[in-house]
């Protein structure tokens, strides 16, 4: 039986003519042209019959193809057909007609061409005739009653159109069954742009075939045409664009737009400002490029090294190393293996229990009772040793042969300082010289002072520890318990006099603290304060330096052994391995990635590099406060306050409430990603990646590449949750209820195992498409889509060449299977994990540092000059800036991770033709929204068809940020009072009725918005309204609106609204 995958097309392609931009077209120009293109050629070939006849004699002498028009000449097979010179014009003006009508059509946008297909009857012809029946089935009779028409119709349209192909045919009868309106785009995609637009759904559909069928070969006219090339890249393969600005985001439609710069961000606000140096942009990509956006210097080929955020990635994966070994080390110990589906360990409890014993052992220096205590304590001691060298040799536990070496790089440094001072006239300018001077005399004295008195090097451990853990106190157990643990440090400070080290104006002084009671019991009282007060429980000085005056010397604020207070502190080593990973891991690859720097001395770096660009002050002042901002997100450290102080509690609070009553869906909405897979890698190959994982399970292996490069760790690290939802506290130490509860909400909603089974799936396609197009780079072969992809993922030319050499395996399924152990470049080996754990971040969305505004933070800086009118202090480290801070700031963007990451990595990617397959990728997203909308609204069939359409598109994650905003500002207008903002094209997602505290939570975020629904809740339940209050507090009741409960509990509250109703309050 032959149908649009089994027929063999003969596939033409159109040659070149030169061509004018034009204009956007107007929505009716379009939908006249859409309709235009379907219905003219019969009308067309009617008027021809009745002016000329069916089969008119030629004229005497005659010769149609010698007369064709010279812009026509490609379809003088067509023309030749004409009876006479007046015939021939005749069907030359209808030809023009034709490919004007195709202009227009393509000119428009995507959303034009889908809006205008509504206006085509035969869409809406099977509507009424099917009834009854599942979803499914009415999908099913409806696509193929639709398709069936199409058929119909494309039979009788097609040999009267000379535009038509046999593919064009077979895409519209195929998207009138699959796809349904939304791929009518590709029908007839006018000259301008039809060849690189139907080519691509041609490539697709042969690829599908080919996954299908291994035999099956399409049939190409030029059989030396590349079929992968894209007609429109022909021209510039091979000759790199030039920017005259490198490192500006790359210019488009979009990005140059105020849609996209509405939505500011510290990155965007640096990268797309032309008055400020490269190299400044370069440090700012160089703290927090995710590689989510095309930049101008990866039109032209050329890529960056990864990022401090990018690096620090790597490191989560060589943790996750050490807890997969220790989990098989413990089930070998039992003798009954591991069970670890999706990282949902059997019997977790019971693993975290007989670690934690082995590493007290350790901590205490007690033996191993058999051999897997053995070697589990030797991967536990291996995973600190490896950070002892790391940090040794950045000088971030000092050794004398480093300082002796950065106290010459100082003096250099001050060099060129107090040179560049004597060219700067501005006193704003010699000022900040100055500041980066005195900061580079004050660090070299301090370390000249140290070694100074530094004897032999000995191994560094803090003071009297045998071995090195990572000390995080305790802080809720500490409150509970202070009286205990002051006495534990009393004991101490008593039997071991202390002594401690201080700088001063004569150098380093060694202080000897007093033994008596009372000044004991001070000290101890003011240690305790110190811990329990101190804002960051991960605080990256207390973990390995100490806190305060002898930081640099690296003992802690205490030098009582950890194995003495082993009951007050963190003791489960995973947590305290991940802890550690996520401050020291960010800190380190920042050292590494400039020189050994720390934030401010390159902020002083970074300043006098705008002043000698002749940056004014004021911008000077927001360039570096936005660097700094960065720096701290990536760093753990953007909270300055006590995480424990009311407004975090309450937030955490709220946030948490509207988590788990709002989210229930989640996992349902998550089914649209898919699609993001497809159009990252093209629908054949994800295909063919599909039956690979169903004949040998290549996922495990695509998994494996993605837990090596740090991504798809979500359930192991508790953080599935920021996908959706900004954290301001997501603690790895904290494991309290709310946590607890979070954690089983998204394995129920499905949100953490089908994002596990999301990123496992592209990671493995990705794998195959980074070698793949690697392989095509350094072969000369690869389009420029393909060279810019590369690029944005850190891969120039050269890495290119070193990935195409390595030890990757090709899969039945003709995938490339990365296998990266075995690589033996380590070069090649690390940009190859960067760019597969970025692209997987980048295709199974979650909001980075470089996606989101600084409110989301929970923070807001004020300029001075408005701060100063409130009595406002400016921020030591923000200088020119007041500093707010509160977690009830963040909470209006509570939800906005997704859509926030959605611009760059969506949206701009669009915009850039970044997207292997816009067009279907875009249809698949469309009709996975469709899927979701009949799952989470099951009334949708009463929704208006613009209504089903809107709700589809914004399910379908294709521009989830701006269709949100849409629907928000319908709702806080309609609570206001006002109209509705579309005019009744849309209806509000539910029905709204004037109020004004509806209008402040739907700006306020769905904090304050769970909290008003439960005040109203119990409201009504206290005033004897049981019914009604009954079904708001089903509405937000923790996990009541789960997906697969739902039914049950509004079911439940319906019955009691009917049998109870209200009850008068005098009856209580």
């Amino acid at each position: 039986m032959k149908n649009a995958l089994t027929t063999k097309p003969v596939i033409e392609y159109l040659p070149d003519r030169p061509v004018e931009e034009q204009e956007s077209p107007e929505f009716l120009e379009v939908v006249g042209a859409m309709l235009g293109m379907r219905y003219d050629p019969f009308i067309d070939k009617i008027k021809e019959v009745n002016k000329f006849g069916w089969n008119p004699e030629i004229e005497e002498g005659f010769s149609a193809v010698d007369n064709v028009s010279e812009d026509l000449k490609m379809y003088s097979v067509e023309l030749a057909k004409a009876s006479n010179l007046t015939h021939l014009r005749q069907l030359e003006k209808d030809l023009r007609d034709n490919i004007a009508r195709r202009d227009v059509y393509g000119n428009a946008s995507m959303g034009m061409q889908i809006g205008a297909e509504f206006f085509d009857a035969i869409n809406y012809l099977p509507l009424p005739f099917i009834k009854g029946g599942s979803v499914a089935y009415k999908a099913l009779k409806t696509g193929a009653a639709t398709g069936g028409l199409v058929a119909a119709q494309e039979s009788i349209r097609y040999p009267f159109d000379p535009l038509a192909t046999k593919e064009e045919v077979a895409i519209n009868v195929g998207s009138a069954f699959v796809f349904g309106a939304a791929l009518q785009g590709l029908i007839s995609i006018p000259i301008t742009r039809r060849a690189r637009a139907t080519r691509e759904a041609e490539i697709e559909i042969n690829n599908l075939r080919e996954s299908i069928d291994p035999t099956y070969k399409p049939t190409i006219v030029d059989e030396g045409f590349d079929k992968n090339q894209k007609l429109a890249d022909f021209d510039t393969v091979g000759t790199p664009a030039t920017a005259t600005t490198d490192l500006n985001i790359a210019d488009s439609i979009f990005t140059n737009s105020w849609l996209y710069k509405s939505v500011t961000t510290p990155m965007k606000r640096i990268l797309q400002d032309k008055s400020i140096p490269d190299s400044v942009k370069l440090t700012t990509l160089e703290i927090a490029n995710d590689s989510g956006i095309l930049l101008a210097a990866n039109k032209a080929g050329k890529a960056l090294r990864p990022s401090v955020f990018q690096q620090s990635k790597l490191l989560d994966g060589e943790m996750v190393r050490v807890y997969d070994d220790l989990v098989q080390i413990w089930g070998k110990s039992t003798g009954k293996g591991v069970i670890k589906p999706l990282d949902y360990l059997h019997k977790r409890s019971d693993f975290e229990s007989w670690v934690e014993r082995v590493d007290a052992k350790i901590i205490r220096g007690e033996k191993a009772v058999d051999n897997f205590e053995a070697e589990a304590m030797s991967a536990l001691n291996k995973f600190y040793d490896d950070w002892e060298v790391r940090l040794r040799e950045e000088g971030m536990i000092g050794s004398n042969s480093f300082y002796k070496t950065d106290i010459k790089k100082r003096k250099n440094k001050i060099n060129t300082l107090e040179k560049k001072l004597k060219t700067i006239k501005t006193k704003d300018g010699q000022a900040a010289v100055k500041r980066a001077i005195s900061r580079q005399k004050q660090t070299m004295e301090m370390h000249q002072a140290i070694l100074d008195e530094a004897g032999p090097e000995p191994k560094v451990m803090p003071r009297n520890e045998t071995v090195f853990r990572p000390r995080y106190w305790d802080r809720d157990y500490i409150k509970k318990n202070r009286q205990k643990f002051e006495t534990v440090l009393a004991r101490w400070f008593k039997a071991n006099p202390a002594e401690i080290e201080r700088m001063t104006k004569d150098g380093v002084e060694t202080f000897r603290l007093s033994t008596r009671t009372s000044d004991v019991k001070a000290r101890v009282k003011d240690i305790t304060d110190r811990i329990i007060n101190n804002g960051d429980p991960l605080d990256f000085d207390q973990a390995f330096f100490g806190m305060g005056k002898s930081k640099h010397f690296k003992h802690r604020m205490i030098d009582i052994p950890n194995s003495e207070v082993l009951e007050f502190i963190h003791t489960n080593p995973i947590q305290v391995m991940r802890a550690y990973t996520t401050r020291t891991g960010s800190r380190y690859e920042f050292s590494k990635q400039f020189g050994g720097r720390s934030i401010d001395e390159l902020l002083d770096d970074q300043e006098i590099e705008l002043i000698e660009a002749g940056i004014k002050e004021k911008k000077r002042n927001a360039v570096l406060k936005d660097q700094r901002h960065l720096y701290e997100r990536i760093a753990g450290t953007v909270i300055h306050r006590d995480a424990s102080s009311w407004d975090y509690k309450a937030a955490e609070i709220l946030r948490t409430a509207a988590q788990l009553g709002y989210l229930g869906s989640a996992g349902i909405a998550t089914l649209t990603e898919p699609a993001k897979i497809i159009m990252e890698h093209g629908l054949g190959k994800t295909f063919r990646g599909l039956f690979g994982v169903m004949q040998n399970n290549q996922i495990k292996l695509g998994g494996k590449e993605a837990r090596i490069a740090g991504e798809a760790l979500e359930i192991l690290f508790g953080s599935v949750h920021l996908r959706l939802v900004d954290d301001l506290g997501n603690n790895p130490l904290r494991s309290n209820i709310f946590d607890k509860s979070k954690n089983a909400f998204y394995l129920l909603n499905g949100l953490a195992p089908l994002t596990r089974i999301f990123k496992d799936f592209d990671a493995m396609m990705r794998s195959h498409t980074l070698i793949d197009y690697s392989i095509r780079l350094s072969q000369g072969k690869a389009t420029k889509m393909e060279q810019e992809y590369l690029a944005r993922y850190l891969i120039d030319a050269p890495i290119a060449n070193r990935i195409a050499k390595q030890k990757w395996e090709k899969g039945d399924s003709g995938l490339y299977l990365a296998n990266s152990d075995v690589w033996e470049d380590a070069l090649a080996q690390n940009r190859f994990r960067n760019a597969l754990g970025s692209g997987v971040a980048n295709t199974i969305l979650m909001g980075t540092p470089a996606d989101k505004p600084i409110i989301t933070d929970g923070i807001a800086y004020i300029p001075m000059h408005v701060a100063r009118k409130f009595g406002m202090k400016e921020d030591p480290k923000y200088r020119g800036y007041a500093r707010i801070e509160s977690g009830l700031l963040g909470l209006p963007f509570q939800f906005y991770s997704y859509s926030l990451a959605a611009v760059n990595k969506t949206v701009g990617a669009f915009a850039h033709g970044q997207i292997k397959s816009q067009f279907i990728g875009t249809a698949a997203a469309l009709g996975l929204g469709y899927m979701v909308l009949q799952v989470r609204t099951p009334d949708y069939v009463e929704l208006s068809f613009q209504d089903q359409f809107a709700r589809a598109f914004d399910y379908s994650g294709l521009a989830p940020l701006y269709s949100d905003l849409v629907y928000t500002s319908m709702a806080t207008s309609l609570a206001l009072g006002g109209p509705n903002l579309t005019n009744g094209l849309l209806a509000p997602k539910y029905p709204q009725e004037p109020n004004i505290a509806d209008a402040v939570t739907a700006v306020a975020g769905a904090g304050p918005s769970v909290g008003l629904d439960y005040y109203r809740a119990f409201q009504n339940l206290l005033t004897g309204n049981i019914g009604e209050g009954t079904k708001d507090l089903g509405r937000v009741l923790p996990f009541a609106q789960l997906f697969w409960l739902k039914g049950f509990t509004n079911n439940l509250t319906r019955a009691v609204d009917e049998n109870v109703g209200s009850i008068g309050i005098g009856r209580f």
